[in-house]
C-alpha cells in the first residue's frame, strides 16, 4: 500500500501564486492528476476511471495499493505535460517536495 499525501495542494505558477482554471478556481494537483489519468489509454480503463475518481475528490490522504499507485504513476511519467504541471504531480505520487 502507498499512503499518498498532498493532492489538495494548490497547483502554483513560477510566482508561488495558485493557477487558476476557466472558472477562477484554483487548480488542485490532485485533479491534475485525476484528469491525466482519466485521459490516458489505459489497457484497464474501467480500474483507470475507478482511481481517478478516487484522486479527483482530492483528500488529504490516499491510500492506493501498489499496482494502483503504479497505474497512476505511469500515466503522469508518459504525458506530455508542462513542467509547471509535471513536476509537482510526480512530487505528490513520488512522496517529495518539488524543486
Amino acid at each position: 500500500m502507498k499512503k499518498i499525501t498532498g493532492l489538495d495542494s494548490l497547483l502554483c505558477g513560477l510566482d508561488g501564486v495558485a493557477i487558476v482554471d476557466e472558472g477562477k478556481r484554483p487548480v488542485v494537483i490532485g485533479r491534475v492528476i485525476a484528469n491525466v489519468l482519466a485521459g490516458s489509454a489505459s489497457k484497464e480503463p474501467a480500474r483507470a476511471m475507478s482511481i481517478a475518481m478516487q484522486l479527483y475528490a482530492c483528500p488529504e490522504t490516499l491510500e492506493m495499493e501498489d499496482a494502483d499507485h503504479a497505474l497512476v504513476l505511469k500515466a503522469i511519467q508518459d504525458a506530455e505535460l508542462p513542467s509547471i504541471s509535471k513536476a509537482p504531480a510526480l512530487a505528490v505520487l513520488e512522496g517529495t517536495e518539488p524543486d
